[in-house]
């Protein structure tokens, strides 16, 4: 979904899966980066609805924690 999604712009796998530190209860942690004129929540949501719809995924909450899913304000 990332790839064919023109406003990422890079993409990393983060947390103990990255360092090969995994283990039972391990998740998958993907991380990316959008464009810096773009509102990453607009982003998120699009994903979301898109994951809705297609898998019929359940809506739970995007949570902010530091820099991660941070929009910046001007």
């Amino acid at each position: 979904m990332a790839a064919a999604d023109g406003r990422v712009v890079a993409g990393a796998i983060v947390g103990s899966l990255a360092i090969n530190e995994e283990f039972l209860w391990s998740d998958l942690d993907p991380t990316f980066a959008v464009a810096d004129d773009l509102p990453v929540f607009e982003i998120l949501e699009d994903w979301t609805c898109s994951l809705v719809e297609k898998f019929e995924a359940v809506r739970l909450f995007d949570l902010p924690s530091g820099a991660s899913i941070k929009e910046e304000t001007k």
